[in-house]
Formats: C-alpha cells, sequence, structure tokens
C-alpha cells in the first residue's frame, strides 16, 4: 500500500484497524515530523491488534514522488490542495502504479468544493478511459449528474461514537460528534462495481418525509432523481426504502422517468450497506 500525502497516518490506521491481512505501507509526505507520527501510531496499532505491518516513510513532494507497484494507493484529503490539472495527473499516475485487481482510494471534505472537484476528477478519468469507478457510483458513466447543478455535490456521512477525550474536544469547539461526513471515490482497472444490476441506486441524500409520501434522492445510470413511495402503497417489498440512509444502494424493480422513480404496493426494494459485508 502506498499512503500518498500520508501526513500523521489517518489512512494508513484505517487500515490497519479494518483488515486481517499483512501490509506493507509506504508512506509519503513532505513533512518529515507528520510522518514520524504516522510510523509510531501505525507500528502501536498493528501491534496491539497483532497484525504483521511494515511502514517505511519517505520525505517528498506527492506531485513528483516516484510510486513502485501496489496494491493499493490511498490519498487522504490531498487532492484539495493541488489545482485540477495537477489533481488528475496524480490519480493517473496511482491507477499506473497499481496492478490489474488494485484500487485506488480517494477521500476528501465533504464541502461542496472539493466534492464537486472530486467528481470533475471521476468524469475526467472515465472520459479519458483510465480506469472505471468502483464506489461510490452505481452510475458508471460520465458526466456526474450532481455537476449539472452548481449547488449540489454528493458525501457519505457516517454514524460514529467518538472515544472520551474526541467528544469533550468536538463538545468545546462546538464542532459535529454524531456522524463523519466525507466524500469519496475508488477506481479499479476492471469494471466491477458495487452493483451488477442495471436498476442499482446510491441514496444522495437523507430521506424526506412528506404527508402521505416519502421520497430518497438517489443516483444511478438513469440520472439523479428521487425515489418516490406514496404511503397508500406501502407493502412487505417495498418498506426497505423508508430504511433508506445516504450512502446506501437500493435496488429498485421499476423504471424511471425524468421526474422520479415511482414505487409501487408490487415493486420489490432491496437495500444494501456498502461498508458492511454482503
Amino acid at each position: 500500500m502506498i499512503d500518498l500525502g500520508a501526513g500523521c497516518g489517518a489512512m494508513s490506521l484505517g487500515l490497519v484497524a479494518t483488515t486481517t491481512i499483512p501490509l506493507v505501507i509506504t508512506a509519503i509526505d513532505r513533512d518529515a515530523a507528520a510522518l514520524q507520527i504516522a510510523a509510531a501510531s501505525v507500528r502501536d496499532l498493528a501491534a496491539r491488534r497483532g497484525l504483521a505491518t511494515t511502514i517505511t516513510t519517505r520525505v517528498d513532494d506527492a506531485n513528483g514522488a516516484r510510486l513502485a507497484e501496489a496494491d493499493l494507493v490511498v490519498m487522504g484529503t490531498l487532492l484539495n490542495e493541488l489545482a485540477e490539472p495537477a489533481r488528475i495527473a496524480l490519480v493517473e499516475r496511482a491507477l499506473a502504479a497499481v496492478g490489474p485487481d488494485g484500487a485506488v482510494i480517494l477521500i476528501e471534505p465533504a464541502l461542496r468544493e472539493t466534492s464537486r472537484s472530486l467528481h470533475a476528477v471521476r468524469d475526467a478519468i472515465l472520459t479519458r478511459g483510465k480506469g472505471f469507478v468502483f464506489a461510490p457510483c452505481t452510475r458508471r458513466s460520465a458526466p456526474c449528474p450532481a455537476l449539472a447543478d452548481p449547488t449540489d455535490w454528493c458525501h457519505d456521512d457516517r454514524a460514529v461514537t467518538l472515544p472520551p477525550r474526541t467528544a469533550e474536544l468536538a463538545r468545546l469547539t462546538h464542532l459535529r460528534d454524531g456522524g463523519l461526513k466525507f466524500s469519496y471515490l475508488v477506481l479499479r482497472h476492471d469494471s466491477r462495481g458495487l452493483a451488477d444490476e442495471p436498476n442499482a441506486w446510491r441514496v444522495v441524500g437523507d430521506l424526506w418525509a412528506q404527508k402521505g409520501k416519502v421520497e430518497v434522492p438517489a443516483c444511478s445510470e438513469a440520472g439523479r432523481v428521487p425515489l418516490r413511495l406514496l404511503r397508500r402503497h406501502r407493502s412487505a417489498a417495498n418498506r426497505e426504502v423508508e430504511r433508506a440512509e445516504r450512502g446506501d444502494v437500493i435496488v429498485v424493480d421499476a423504471p424511471a422517468t425524468a421526474e422520479r422513480v415511482e414505487i409501487e404496493a408490487a415493486t420489490t426494494v432491496v437495500r444494501r450497506d456498502p461498508a458492511k459485508p454482503i
């Protein structure tokens, strides 16, 4: 794994915390002091988990750093520090470094401008034929529908219980402590995706409950439209739409129009959380 623009190692620590396979990590950043923190933290967490992990640090600029062959390249909140041409060039270099079964993971702040910039990188990679989107989109093509409206963007929001010290810091600084917001993109060389069904939708907003109906904003190859369920059409087959949360994938056996997907009583709805094993 290459952690590009590693800083204090948040991306590497996330992998150490969630995997059970041995890791060989190369952390690259121009801040030597931050890399020292990253190396010590990764080694400590790996030891606590009993996970075989080797981490090597290199002081270098991400824009010009040589990237050896890797299974995985990760970049956490790095692209927003670069100009647009440099972002695209860096992602292309990262894709060139990973093998046929490898991946590039990009995470950016969930702000409008940083998220829209990530959507633009997505479109550029697809348009140039440099890679395919594995996640979070079920839409495999360009353009990203969110870019059609200058006020629109996609991001995830994951519930989290903060450790006591971090929770106290969030309280004192008046930061939100109930969720982690971020925008992300996973790119691969093959065309596999989160869902193979053509009627798979990614939930891109919060469920909107109104009198007599609920609507879920969603995006797919058919575009970015709401999935609508009238309360009188509730059934055991479609109730999962009312449990939908931002970031979920929903498979709906109903056609889409330019305005919406109308969920009827007989419509089958299957909901998946991509962050959990199938």
